[in-house]
């Protein structure tokens, strides 16, 4: 991942961003998704200083979820359920996905 990076430098920061995001959004619903993998290339993703951090993060969270990390995918999905900056499809989704988490 790092190496591939190195040869997109001349794409801005935020549109790298989201084209690893598509990749990983796709690859996550593959029966054959490799999760570990997948949250090491969102890690990859510098969510503190990204417009789309919380699409990143609820993203991280449907990964773990996947993974069987209900107790951090929790966490992540009731932090940006209590989100004032999360777009408002966000909040609802993790809302919801709290609640799921919660229950199960």
């Amino acid at each position: 991942m790092r190496q591939h990076k190195k040869k997109t430098t001349g794409i801005h920061k935020v549109w790298y961003d989201i084209a690893v995001y598509k990749k990983i959004a796709l690859e996550c619903d593959q029966s054959d998704a490799n999760f570990d993998n997948l949250l090491k290339e969102i890690e990859g993703i510098d969510i503190e200083h990204s417009p789309f951090a919380a699409l990143i993060a609820e993203l991280k969270g449907v990964i773990l979820f996947k993974k069987g990390d209900k107790t951090q995918a929790g966490d992540i999905f009731v932090k940006l359920a209590q989100s004032k900056t999360a777009p408002e499809g966000v909040i609802m989704r993790s809302q919801l996905m709290a609640q799921i988490i919660s229950a199960s």
